[in-house]
């Protein structure tokens, strides 16, 4: 009933004047995924600027099988970077695949982790890089205690990177 309750007010929306007033006065209408720019155009007859909440519809990974698991952040105690590094070592896939880490490191720390072959630093590189590097991974490991609303979790998600993490604060 909640949904169906949903709809019907989005639908009915459609028709308030506000709503169609602010969509023929406005300079620039922008959509945050492909399904709103969609139904802008119908609706509204408006050609829309898609930009995706999480930046990265386009890197869908599409070919080859994915390897390697992923870890991206800054090093701060919050995000627990050891029970990633730990627990991807003690795994079967530490064998025959690398942890890939994407972020801001000291270097005594890189050096801690670097005496394991199979643990990848890559330092800061550009937000398309990243997504790239998340969509062919096989999982985002992500051990942060505590975060608010983590982008890299939606950013794997939109990828279809599947995402492990505990069960702690809402992640």
């Amino acid at each position: 009933f909640k949904n169906l309750g949903k709809i019907c007010l989005n639908y009915m929306s459609l028709k308030l004047p506000y709503v169609r007033s602010a969509f023929k006065e406005a300079d620039v209408v922008i959509s945050a995924y492909p399904e709103a720019q969609t139904a802008i155009k119908k609706f509204f007859g408006r050609t829309s600027i898609l930009i995706p909440e999480t930046g990265c519809s386009e890197f869908l990974y599409k070919s080859g099988t994915r390897k390697n698991m992923i870890w991206v952040g800054k090093n701060v105690a919050r995000k627990q970077f050891r029970i990633a590094a730990e627990s991807f070592l003690k795994s079967e896939l530490s064998r025959s695949e690398k942890l890939i880490v994407i972020g801001d490191f000291h270097d005594q720390e890189i050096r801690k982790w670097s005496n394991y072959k199979n643990i990848k630093f890559c330092g800061l590189i550009s937000q398309n890089k990243v997504l790239e590097e998340i969509a062919k991974a096989r999982a985002l490991l992500f051990t942060s205690v505590h975060e608010g609303n983590p982008s890299v979790i939606f950013e794997a998600l939109t990828v279809s990177t599947p995402v492990i993490c505990h069960d702690c604060f809402g992640m």
